[in-house]
């Protein structure tokens, strides 16, 4: 398989947590990890529950998804509640 040559490059932000750097940023390095996937999964399941909703000119994939939220284990309302933390804080930083 023939990658493009920016495959190989590391973007400048990530390369402090290959080579390193004097003070270590542990939420930045969190988010690196596992973050951003919190944040994205929360984006995509509202995205699905709202577009579904619409679709189907009803509230029962709202009212299904608030359930299944419900249902959730304690260690995925953390993870829920950081996925729906990180969106408020971007969205927060763009209106400024």
């Amino acid at each position: 398989m023939n990658y493009p040559v920016a495959y190989a490059v590391i973007p400048e932000e990530e390369k402090t947590y290959i080579v390193g750097s004097g003070d270590v940023q542990y939420e930045k390095l969190f988010n690196y990890f596992i973050g951003d996937f919190l944040r994205d999964t929360v984006k995509s399941d509202v995205r699905n529950a709202i577009w579904n909703s619409a679709k189907q000119s009803s509230f029962t994939p709202i009212a299904n998804w608030f359930k299944n939220v419900d249902d959730m284990g304690v260690i995925a309302h953390l993870g829920y509640f950081y996925g729906f933390w990180h969106i408020w804080r971007d969205v927060k930083g763009y209106l400024g």
